[in-house]
């Protein structure tokens, strides 16, 4: 199994399990589907919102998670005594740090983790993420300019 399909494992599992999780979670909260004393809590304060602002916070939750789950990852590539290791199906360890320019980079591209794996609204993270990308070209494309 090569360092990139483990990688992109990782990417999967993080994509399914935390992002389209969360998103779900909210979804079914929004709808009555969840019954645990809080979601019923929840559920009341949102049918008090004007399907605009209920509307807004849709749009706005896979960002907000996206931008969760980015940093935290971030995190692990800024700091060197942060690790992520992950098992292979023969039982060796990888390093993700060492296999990846960037592990938040892995997952904030226009076509990384969050648009490849997820079920859940990938396409708003696709535009945000080419919203970010080409603003930082764009960045990038002054400063060379400007010199």
């Amino acid at each position: 199994m090569s360092d990139q399909t483990v990688l992109d494992q990782f990417g999967q599992l993080i994509v399914r399990n935390v992002r389209d999780e969360m998103i779900v979670w909210f979804d079914q909260t929004a709808t009555g589907i969840r019954r645990d004393i809080y979601s019923r809590y929840l559920l009341t304060r949102l049918q008090s919102l004007s399907p605009e602002c209920l509307d807004f916070i849709k749009e706005l939750l896979p960002t907000l998670v996206d931008g969760t789950i980015a940093t935290f990852l971030q995190q692990f590539d800024l700091e060197d005594r942060l690790r992520i290791e992950m098992r292979t199906a023969s039982g060796t360890f990888i390093d993700l740090n060492e296999v990846t320019e960037g592990l938040e980079a892995e997952y904030s591209f226009p076509e990384g983790w969050a648009v490849t794996f997820s079920h859940q609204r990938p396409d708003t993270f696709r535009q945000e993420a080419e919203r970010q990308f080409n603003q930082s070209s764009k960045l990038s494309e002054n400063e060379t300019h400007d010199k």
